[in-house]
């Protein structure tokens, strides 16, 4: 069976140990899969989805122990399930100060030790949150207390010697992520993320979701053009833009035109600017929400790409080819794609809500490219959107246009690009634990009210805005690459686009990150069984982050 988020068989031994005082009492933290192991996973209609992604969500918190084992053994993570337990610390027993930790694997001899002061108690148990393949892990001493508490910075500890943001900034090349310190003491302190992809609708939509855009996390984003009708002209977007104003003046709106035979590009050259334009959006036509205006021809708008690339305003493209199979849209897009990078090597753009490894090959080391990555695609495969062909299999390459739309299971997780294979669901992951600074948020957080959802086939889109931040803090969490955070939502955007960089600012906003259990509202705008609600991603979940704005002061640091 495949492993659930976050959890693919480690194939390299690990070894994690605490040195306790007194000497005799050595221990060494061996953690006990047993839901890796032999587990059956039936699915049966529409929750099928849900429990999968419930699944992911909470990973090893719940589905895995880890124990303090009286042993100097060297298990393999694989191996765990039947390895033998002399003794686990009784409740509340007391075990003195730590005077050295270490943590190697069998190919990699080296050994950090750390150190904390007082007397730490046992408590519920220990939690190994996302062992990953490559040995980079989130292991979080989840139930400790000590008296007392110790503040944050003494209690976190980064392993590679350096001081990290509330100590969750741990990676090891070829070893683990540790964390250790009071379950009341996880906090992270960002500013105000970048959302480089949104859709804030028009009308009595625009005025449920806008607000959430802020509570969310965000205070810059780039807006979507494709209303109805689209945005077109400078002028049209300057208008657009002073109605999200009216909703939310705490925002800065980055607005962008539709890309099609009524963009001129004299107004882009001498309007752009003055109206807060950006850039220019690449929709093939027919391939996703009021897309009907869409690029046929690329090559009648040369003049346009040339204005973009010597202005420095960005083409924002998405990339999937029209009329082709759902699972291969977008690869089929990257010689397009490329196309354009050639014939205009100094124009900006961006690789909209990237779903492949291929298209994430496409995008790296290439100057002037870059991708947006969202939420979703982090956490959704194929099979949590679609139901199975006969034989229970999930829908695979090769399938006639179309067939996906037939096939949709759970519609509040339809959107296109649709989410792809579990391979190309851990390429993404991959590039978010590298940091390349080429990939930023993009949330594409595109609200629809339930009816369209319910519709045959229903409306695409994933609405992640009201809890993006929180949402990204657990999948990064578990992915063992919280510090990598900050730069994803916060800073990448800003170095590719020229705009000014977020920084912790005295009284400014700021999204506050606390582990603390947080349960998805079933509805976020309207009224429950009116038909005009929207559900939001993961409706009815639990995150293991709350995200609150909150104006910044130093001492949310520190804890205080």
């Amino acid at each position: 069976m495949p492993a659930p988020f976050g959890m693919s068989p480690p194939i390299k031994p690990l070894r994690v140990r605490f040195s306790w005082r007194p000497r005799e009492c050595l221990a060494e933290v061996v953690p006990l899969l047993p839901a890796l192991h032999g587990r059956e996973e039936t699915r049966s209609g529409v929750g099928q989805s849900a429990d999968r992604q419930r699944d992911r969500l909470r990973e090893g918190a719940s589905a895995s122990a880890v124990c303090l084992l009286v042993s100097t053994t060297t298990f393999s993570l694989d191996s765990l399930r039947d390895a033998p337990c002399d003794r686990s610390p009784e409740r509340g027993e007391r075990l003195g100060a730590p005077s050295v930790l270490s943590v190697e694997s069998a190919d990699d001899s080296r050994r950090v030790p750390l150190s904390w002061p007082g007397e730490w108690r046992v408590g519920v148990s220990f939690s190994l949150l996302s062992p990953m393949g490559d040995l980079r892990s989130l292991i979080g001493v989840s139930y400790l207390a000590c008296p007392p508490v110790p503040p944050v910075k003494d209690s976190c500890v980064d392993l590679r010697g350096m001081d990290c943001e509330m100590g969750l900034d741990l990676p090891l090349s070829t070893a683990a992520t540790l964390v250790a310190m009071s379950s009341n003491s996880m906090r992270l302190v960002l500013p105000m993320g970048d959302d480089m992809h949104t859709h804030l609708r028009q009308g009595e939509l625009m005025d449920a979701v806008v607000p959430h855009l802020r509570k969310g996390g965000c205070n810059r984003a780039l807006v979507m053009p494709n209303t109805v009708p689209p945005i077109v002209t400078c002028s049209q977007a300057l208008e657009y833009r002073n109605e999200l104003l009216k909703r939310d003046p705490n925002v800065n709106y980055m607005m962008t035109l539709y890309l099609c035979p009524d963009v001129d590009p004299d107004d882009l050259a001498k309007n752009a600017k003055s109206s807060h334009v950006f850039g220019v959006k690449l929709y093939p036509r027919g391939v996703t929400t009021n897309s009907e205006a869409g690029v046929e021809d690329l090559a009648a708008f040369d003049g346009v790409f040339e204005v973009l690339q010597r202005c420095g305003l960005s083409l924002h493209v998405h990339a999937e080819a029209p009329r082709a199979p759902a699972l291969e849209a977008e690869e089929m897009f990257l010689p397009v794609f490329e196309q354009i990078h050639m014939r205009f090597p100094d124009l900006k753009i961006v690789f909209e809500h990237i779903s492949t490894a291929a298209a994430i090959e496409a995008v790296k080391g290439k100057q002037n490219i870059a991708a947006t990555i969202t939420a979703h695609h982090l956490l959704l495969t194929t099979a949590d959107v679609l139901a199975p062909e006969e034989g229970g299999k999930p829908l695979e390459k090769g399938s006639s246009a179309g067939a996906a739309e037939r096939r949709v299971l759970n519609p509040h997780n339809f959107c296109k690009p649709i989410a792809k294979c579990e391979e190309d669901r851990r390429a993404l992951l991959n590039v978010i634990r590298e940091g390349n600074p080429q990939f930023f948020l993009g949330s594409d957080s595109a609200p629809h009210p339930v009816t369209k959802k319910a519709s045959d086939p229903p409306a695409a889109g994933v609405f992640t805005q009201p809890f993006l931040l929180a949402y990204l803090a657990d999948i990064f969490a578990r992915a063992g690459c919280l510090d990598k955070l900050r730069g994803f939502a916060c800073e990448n955007a800003a170095a590719f686009f020229g705009i000014p960089k977020k920084e912790l600012i005295e009284g400014a906003d700021c999204v506050v990150l606390e582990r603390t259990p947080f349960s998805v509202p079933k509805v976020v705008c309207g009224v429950e069984g009116s038909g005009s609600e929207v559900v939001p991603f993961l409706a009815g979940s639990e995150l293991c982050f709350t995200a609150s704005v909150v104006p910044f002061s130093a001492a949310l640091e520190t804890g205080q």
